[in-house]
């Protein structure tokens, strides 16, 4: 089905995704609106953007996480 070459290039292109969309939906919490680095964020228009798509980045998330996880056991197998 996958060339071996283009699934690692996946597994490794959704992995750096992945880590990119949790810091973002770290960065979106509601719970960081509480500090006074959040009050300062939140003034600024492209964190109100993040922030007010912080449940899409979930759903983002875990269509992504599901992908790399399905690839490289298609290409490593199941190790148990």
């Amino acid at each position: 089905m996958l060339d071996a070459l283009l699934a690692t290039r996946l597994v490794f292109i959704l992995g750096i995704t992945n880590l990119l969309l949790v810091s973002s939906i770290f960065v979106s919490c509601r719970c960081i609106l509480g500090s006074a680095a959040g009050a300062r964020l939140m003034k600024m228009g492209w964190y109100a953007s993040l922030s007010r798509h912080h449940c899409h980045l979930w759903y983002l998330l875990g269509v992504s996480m599901t992908l790399h996880i399905i690839i490289a056991v298609y290409l490593l197998g199941f190790p148990f």
